[in-house]
């Protein structure tokens, strides 16, 4: 933790508690910052609290206490930097990365678009809405992923650092290195419509339905999305390049305008 003031969101429900300690406690127990968060309910309530973190501190923990006895459901548990960019990024990691000055930013990456399995596979509109309503999903590096940065703060991430936006989609494959599935024709359609809605949300104009979700969300005028990645690292089998070649068609008689491009397994011959 720096020195700066950190702002907690819980949505919590309770019974018999109605209040929590917040504190943020470093290794050896020493609080740094505590706050008391008020008005829990029975149905659910969110609530937001202000730490202030006084000097340099680190590996602290985030604890929640009661003085009360009871039960207690935790549903969304926040905690960034109050001046953190667009209140997803710490501000600093974002300076850096506007410090490279990025001509491209690749989003999701690449196991997350494959997924453990396909039902496990990156869908970008689970990502849309606040942060709070995001259900993320278990990933295959076996951690929860949250979804805080969804695909529409990475548009916008773009945009800040004047970077070009491309986004990678599944081709109806899920990692090949891992739990290999590949879809059925219906599967890779799906995947196929999907990233014909993500294009159409980050490009398409205001009085489209899916430009229509994107102006709903406060940006009105089309992202820069330049580049779509079809599948990631995958081996250049036959059924690779068909799926490749439905989607690819598919995209540029579309959105011609948009630059797509392959991708080559860890193991590239030739």
């Amino acid at each position: 933790l720096h020195p700066t003031s950190y702002t907690l969101t819980i949505i919590a429900r309770s019974e018999q508690i109605a209040n929590l300690t917040a504190e943020l406690a470093d290794p050896s127990g020493r609080v740094v910052a505590a706050a008391s968060c008020h008005g829990i309910r029975s149905d659910w309530s969110k609530l937001t609290v202000s730490l202030s973190v006084p000097e340099h501190a680190a590996g602290c923990q985030l604890r929640l206490s009661s003085s009360e006895d009871g039960e207690i459901d935790l549903d969304y548990v926040s905690l960034m930097p109050e001046d953190a960019h667009r209140g997803i990024i710490d501000a600093r990691l974002f300076q850096m990365l506007k410090d490279l000055r990025p001509a491209f930013l690749r989003f999701p990456g690449g196991c997350i678009v494959e997924g453990m399995c396909l039902d496990n596979a990156w869908n970008f509109e689970p990502t849309l809405g606040a942060p709070e309503d995001r259900p993320g999903c278990w990933n295959l590096w076996n951690y929860r992923r949250t979804d805080g940065l969804g695909y529409h703060e990475f548009l916008q991430l773009c945009e800040d650092l004047s970077a070009d936006a491309m986004y990678v989609v599944n081709c109806g494959m899920s990692c090949q290195n891992r739990n290999s599935e590949t879809a059925s024709s219906e599967q890779t359609e799906e995947f196929l419509q999907r990233a014909i809605r993500a294009i159409e949300y980050a490009i398409a104009p205001a009085d489209t339905p899916w430009g229509r979700r994107r102006a709903e969300a406060g940006h009105p005028r089309p992202f820069n999305l330049k580049f779509i990645g079809i599948g990631n690292e995958d081996l250049i089998t036959d059924i690779f390049a068909e799926r490749f070649t439905m989607i690819f068609n598919a995209v540029k008689e579309k959105y011609p305008e948009i630059t797509v491009i392959g991708t080559t397994g860890p193991f590239y011959e030739g």
